[in-house]
């Protein structure tokens, strides 16, 4: 943020340290900032922290945020680690569906008609069904434990389904829970 930038060459970020006895975290921080040329009436309040290892001098993890909450020295703590547990899940989110099953990935374009952003709002509908499932569902749980990885999860709830037919998903669950073991003859 260019504001920022000036009035930190010019030293007038307020600034806040403390250390935990391995890492030293510094908060540079103002608030009232223009948001951005179009909004000029919009204000914002600019966070920058950093955290360096004690021992070694790098730099172990750096951000900053923008925020409609004043911030003080008394709250600038907790704005930071607000900021960086958004952050974690923001991260953890993109990851779980780029990496576990989901197939998110970087789409330049939205085809006809939004089909492209139809299908990620439907990935997200089903990421929030398998969350819910998640929390409150045993043998989701007990299905997800037995297969190792989400991804493995859905590529047994894929043959299973294909194979048999089943009532509910949740009968589909407690078939990968238990761990089949069926007598059918070998295929010739």
């Amino acid at each position: 943020m260019a504001q920022a930038q000036r009035l930190a060459e010019q030293n007038k970020l307020e600034q806040h340290s403390w250390s935990n006895g391995k890492t030293k975290s510094t908060v540079r921080f103002v608030n009232g900032l223009i948001l951005n040329g179009q909004h000029q009436e919009q204000l914002v309040n600019y966070v920058e922290y950093q955290q360096v290892d004690i021992k070694t001098g790098k730099t172990v993890y750096a951000n900053s945020w923008i925020t409609d909450i004043p911030i003080t020295k008394a709250n600038v703590k907790e704005v930071v680690a607000v900021g960086r547990s958004r952050w974690k899940i923001e991260n953890e989110t993109f990851n779980t569906l780029k990496n576990q099953g989901y197939h998110l990935e970087h789409n330049y374009g939205h085809g006809k008609k939004y089909l492209a952003t139809n299908f990620a709002l439907l990935m997200l509908l089903a990421f929030l069904v398998d969350q819910i499932s998640q929390a409150l569902d045993f043998v989701f749980r007990k299905a997800w434990q037995k297969s190792g990885s989400k991804k493995n999860l859905w590529q047994k709830v894929r043959q299973v389904f294909d194979l048999m037919p089943a009532l509910s998903m949740n009968a589909i669950y407690k078939f990968i829970a238990k761990g089949p073991s069926l007598d059918f003859p070998l295929l010739e």
